[in-house]
């Protein structure tokens, strides 16, 4: 093919540099709706071809070339590549089978003109998610499995036996491809993405070149059909099981379902569903691994996922990565289920290091968080918890206020009928830092707004959303906050908002709260498993008066109320030293 270059792609190639994390070609505030294209630069095996794949992109959006078309005829080239077609002729039955199959996305339309980068491993399912935009692929929870993760998810995989694989979310088959030499007629795939699965029989017939199998990659919906699975092509067998189901499944996509509700589980994550459901195939001796969002571990929406995995299977390993995928912010790890049942549960913290937790400890959180808690760990949390009393579930929570449009409706300076509105970066422990932002509170001009009582309250706490620690800050002022932040007016009996304000700053309760959560969001369900004791009037009144000297500036004053909030816990020296070497982990 010749070599044809836009102007717009050599712009894009000077601001992308190869070595950038993403390009974009259009975006909207909401990635739902959003038409931009993000190139998933982890999925690349050459960044090298970041240009050539641009280069097809743009072709294919500027002359409206359907995607189908697109990735059709470069499966047939990938064919030729492979000697698998000759002189226009297949060389195999299934590769006939599979022309035959597609051949209603004409490829003669479609020219695509510039080199092809054969050398990537996944090829067309490269091509697939950089010609997506993101809004689709956030809707239909599209993010493929990148070559380095799907090395780490096949990690010890034995087909000495003749096992059979499973993929229920195959997508392009990126996992399938990464397999250790095996019979092809023991791999299925499934996907709901008719494209996808047409990409991922092009690939399993190029990864068995000489092998003349059809590949068993099926068009259905896992989670709403009984499927006929084939050992081979020839005695359909009902009822399979597989030795190994591993998948990287949909993550917050709305399932047509509706709401789920698998084996008495009721999730709006259809990732739910597919573990349930996988659980059915997966033979007595097999192993099913997963890849979820890290909010899987310590959310409360997936309490109920996590007690019904403690409750009829074992965990053997969490796994954590380093990184993300493009267009996530994220992070992600990959969880192993058997149906042998153990005492323990092997966590991850890197591929390096390992710590084992016994599956008991969590069981007795509220919310069954998945956690890295030692045994130290777990002996401080059972003190606190066992002196626990109250939480925060009667207090009124808020959301902060979202414009719609921080340019129009923010101003960097004061003016007239303008007031301040405060972010997120102006909380800090105690005391809000002066507002850099004003607004006029039209409240039906903005998208999103919590009832006016909150934002006017005589006295209310603000702390930051996005953020690994708790940071509470007072306000008395009547302020508003933009949704960088969110707001609490708490009720507890016996404390004064400054001594709850008190508490949630402490050294104790970060500690509490990272180890039981360690989410990057401060969320409403895990501050409401925060417990509270009960403490006399005149402790009450003391911790009440040190906070007010912390918020009027006297920060020297922490120390003493970390170690009055101590002694209320019966913790010694021994403890606060151990909770402070946590924290500085």
């Amino acid at each position: 093919m010749g070599q044809l270059i836009s102007p717009a792609t050599m712009k894009n190639w000077e601001r992308l540099g190869i070595t950038a994390t993403g390009v974009r070609l259009k975006s909207r505030a909401n990635k739902t709706s959003s038409d931009r294209i993000v190139f998933p630069i982890e999925y690349f095996h050459d960044r090298k071809n970041v240009p050539l794949v641009q280069n097809i992109v743009d072709q294919v959006r500027t002359n409206h070339i359907p995607i189908e078309n697109v990735l059709y005829s470069i499966a047939l080239h990938c064919f030729e590549e492979k000697k698998l077609i000759v002189n226009g002729q297949a060389q195999q039955q299934n590769v006939q089978t599979f022309i035959d199959e597609y051949r209603y996305f004409n490829s003669a339309d479609t020219c695509i003109q510039g080199d092809i980068p054969f050398n990537e491993a996944d090829l067309l399912g490269l091509l697939y998610q950089c010609l997506r935009t993101e809004g689709k692929r956030n809707r239909d929870g599209m993010y493929y499995t990148s070559s380095p993760v799907a090395e780490v998810l096949l990690r010890d995989l034995d087909f000495s036996r003749e096992q059979y694989f499973l993929d229920p979310c195959c997508g392009s088959g990126n996992l399938l491809l990464h397999l250790p030499g095996t019979d092809p007629n023991h791999l299925f795939g499934i996907d709901t993405d008719y494209p996808a699965v047409m990409i991922a029989k092009c690939n399993l017939i190029m990864k068995y070149p000489g092998h003349d199998f059809n590949p068993q990659i099926f068009h259905r919906d896992f989670l709403e059909t009984d499927f006929l699975f084939t050992r081979n092509a020839v005695n359909p067998v009902k009822g399979i099981s597989f030795d190994y189901i591993i998948t990287n499944p949909p993550w917050g996509a709305v399932s047509n379902l509706g709401d789920i509700d698998f084996a008495g589980i009721h999730s709006k994550e259809s990732f739910s569903a597919f573990l349930i459901k996988s659980m059915e195939y997966l033979s007595r001796d097999g192993k099913l691994r997963f890849l979820l969002p890290e909010s899987f571990l310590n959310i409360k929406t997936h309490s109920g996922i996590r007690s019904f995995i403690l409750k009829n299977y074992c965990v053997e390993e969490i796994r954590t990565y380093p990184h993300s995928f493009s267009g996530v912010t994220t992070g992600f790890i990959d969880v192993t289920i058997t149906k042998n049942r153990k005492e323990h549960i092997t966590l991850f913290n890197t591929p390096d290091e390992s710590v084992s937790v016994d599956a008991s400890v969590f069981m007795k959180n509220r919310y069954t968080v998945f956690s890295v808690i030692s045994g130290e760990d777990n002996r401080i949390i059972d003190q606190v918890n066992s002196l626990g009393k109250f939480n925060l579930s009667e207090g009124i929570f808020g959301l902060g206020i979202v414009t719609g449009d921080n340019k129009s409706k923010l101003s960097g300076t004061p003016g007239d009928g303008l007031e301040p509105i405060f972010t997120g970066k102006e909380i800090r422990p105690y005391r809000l830092l002066e507002a850099k932002y004003f607004t006029h509170y039209r409240r039906e001009q903005f998208q999103q707004a919590a009832r006016e009582t909150i934002y006017r309250a005589p006295e209310k706490l603000a702390y930051k959303f996005i953020s690994r620690r708790l940071i509470f800050a007072y306000d008395n002022t009547k302020s508003l906050f933009l949704n960088s932040a969110n707001l609490l007016i708490p009720e507890i009996k016996g404390m004064h908002i400054k001594t709850i304000l008190a508490f949630l700053n402490s050294e104790l309760y970060q500690f509490v709260y990272q180890k039981q959560f360690g989410d990057i969001k401060v969320l409403k369900g895990n501050l409401t498993g925060l417990p509270f004791p009960e403490i006399d009037g005149e402790i009450n009144k003391t911790i009440c008066r040190l906070a007010d000297m912390v918020i009027c500036g006297q920060d020297s004053i922490i120390p003493d109320i970390d170690n009055i909030i101590y002694r209320i816990f019966n913790l010694d020296d021994r403890d606060k030293i151990y909770i402070k070497d946590e924290l500085k982990k």
